[in-house]
């Protein structure tokens, strides 16, 4: 099988469609409304992961012929869409060894994620010299299935040469010049409850109530109405697609605004569910996410955000908090509870619960504008009696709301060093108890002991750094860094593990392909075991008895 013929264009009506759109176009010296770059890659039956050397070379000169009208539309909104396709007959993945039988689309999918690969490095490289102020967008890729008729067992009909079959497999690659509104008409956003368990959507299950509908905006524009009360019966429930038409596009995307808020509001009044719901972003076949997605707390009735997408519905930042669903409130009404965390005085501080409170978490918590508030954390939030600080809804005196994990994290001084709270930036924090008091709401991981330099907190999303910081004792100060602690990294590699950061989708979509055709093992430890004789994955081939460590 063959990709035959690569083709980067700059269409025409795309260009007709934005030229008097907020002055965006600019055209070249020579006026060039449209670019097309040929070259000819061949991917051999049922491989995707690389393009031959050859073929990047060539991919790499036809792109540098693209910089000059690059550069006189500098500016201007650059959309990337690939265009996959492949004829009917049955393949294998010959990535794999040994080689499993994959349905019609999947080689399609993966080569425009290889030429997705290869794209992204050319833009990276044009963003660092400065001649793009961002990377482009990519839209969803567009994915064929070639009209060629195949035998019942999937197989080429002799009366059709075999060329005919060769021409259906070829890549295409648009750059567009497109208003933001036009990319983002017609993405789908469903917001949906499953009462069925799963392990790959950890928000599944445990929700049975009628305090659960909530308005779903994008940049506060109303999308529809996603009802999940199902204190009747349990049952499953979902918004529908809710349609994102051309009308509301350009609402959403008001003065060229090139990323969108999803968020929630609940309008089930003051006892409203808490928890995560499972949210879907597709855009014709394509889907763009599919995932369980932090959400509010009970009673939390403000618009809470729960990601941040482009303009073409591709996800650039997720809501941080507790993935699952653990609101099993029923019809009952019960009191409002804090909307944030409570954590512990750490047991190895040295001083008294008291000092913890008032000089370390009043003095480093910030309000919701970012600020630390002392005076207001100790006011109305403190109860020296009880030795708890409590914030809102239901603290010692009304009006504190709660506080939050500063960027470099909660830091406190004890006995040799200082340690760090296991808790990550930006954790919203209810309450504070005393050292080895009840704790019924921790973070997620949380434990009470603090962290030591390149300890990671429990989520794995940050480590503890030094600083060159000292305090009036000439103690080091430290802080929490997001990313993953050197000195793992370091005895990972030493053991022979290759780690990926995916997301909570792609990991999904790993273990169904790859732990299903048995090509790997997960451990007891999460890794991933290849058992197969080989595998690729991620442009790269790994041996049997490869660890792979995928992380969210």
């Amino acid at each position: 099988m063959a990709c035959r013929r690569n083709q980067l264009l700059i269409s025409e009506e795309e260009i007709v469609y934005i030229k008097n759109l907020y002055g965006l176009l600019k055209e070249d010296q020579n006026n060039q409304t449209e670019i097309t770059v040929d070259f000819e890659e061949k991917f051999p039956g049922g491989k995707y992961a690389n393009l031959t050397e050859k073929g990047k070379t060539e991919l790499q000169n036809k792109l540098n012929q693209t910089k000059e009208w690059l550069i006189s539309n500098k500016g201007s909104l650059i959309v990337v869409q690939i265009e996959a396709s492949e004829s009917r007959i049955i393949s294998t993945d010959k990535e794999q060894n040994p080689s499993p039988k994959v349905d019609l689309g999947y080689l399609s999918r993966r080569r425009a994620q290889t030429m997705k690969r290869e794209l992204k490095e050319f833009f990276k490289t044009l963003v660092s010299e400065k001649v793009l102020p961002e990377m482009p967008i990519f839209e969803a890729p567009k994915i064929l299935i070639g009209p060629t008729p195949v035998s019942e067992t999937g197989q080429a009909l002799p009366k059709y040469p075999i060329s005919q079959y060769n021409n259906e497999q070829y890549t295409r690659v648009y750059l567009k010049l497109m208003a933001p509104a036009k990319c983002l008409t017609n993405i789908n956003i469903e917001v949906m409850y499953n009462r069925v368990p799963d392990p790959s959507f950890k928000c599944r299950g445990g929700h049975t109530c009628d305090v659960a509908r909530f308005d779903v905006l994008a940049n506060g524009v109303s999308l529809g109405i996603a009802d999940l009360n199902n204190g009747r019966d349990g049952g499953s429930r979902t918004s529908g697609k809710l349609v994102i038409d051309q009308a509301k596009a350009e609402q959403i995307v008001g003065q060229n605004n090139k990323k969108i808020k999803i968020s929630l509001k609940c309008l089930s009044g003051s006892n409203c569910h808490s928890g995560t719901p499972e949210i879907k972003i597709t855009k014709g076949n394509e889907t763009l996410y599919h995932q369980c997605s932090p959400a509010m707390g009970r009673s939390d009735q403000r618009e809470i955000q729960i990601l941040t997408v482009d303009t073409c519905g591709n996800v650039v930042e997720k809501g941080t908090g507790d993935a699952t669903n653990k609101d099993k409130n029923t019809k009952t009404e019960t009191p409002a509870q804090p909307t944030g965390y409570t954590i512990n005085v750490p047991s190895d501080y040295d001083l008294k619960d008291d000092n913890f409170i008032r000089s370390i978490a009043a003095n480093q918590l910030i309000d919701s504008k970012g600020q630390p508030n002392n005076e207001r954390f100790l006011t109305y939030g403190y109860n020296q009696t009880t030795g708890e600080w409590v914030g809102s809804p239901i603290g010692f005196k009304s009006g504190t709301g709660d506080f939050f994990v500063p960027e470099t994290g909660l830091v406190y001084r004890r006995q040799g060093a200082k340690g760090v709270v296991n808790v990550d930036p930006g954790t919203r924090i209810s309450k504070i108890v005393g050292k080895g008091k009840p704790n019924n709401n921790p973070p997620p991981g949380y434990t009470d002991v603090g962290l030591n330099y390149y300890d990671e907190t429990s989520s794995g999303k940050y480590y503890v750094e030094k600083t060159e910081n000292k305090d009036s004792f000439g103690q080091e100060i430290p802080e929490l860094r997001p990313g993953k602690s050197p000195k793992k990294l370091e005895k990972e590699q030493a053991a022979g593990i290759v780690r990926f950061n995916l997301d909570d989708e792609a990991i999904e979509e790993f273990e169904k392909y790859f732990i299903d055709n048995k090509l790997v093992n997960k451990t007891s430890e999460g890794l991933y075991d290849v058992i197969a004789t080989s595998i690729t994955y991620g442009g790269k081939v790994f041996k049997k008895g490869t660890k792979l460590k995928l992380d969210s």
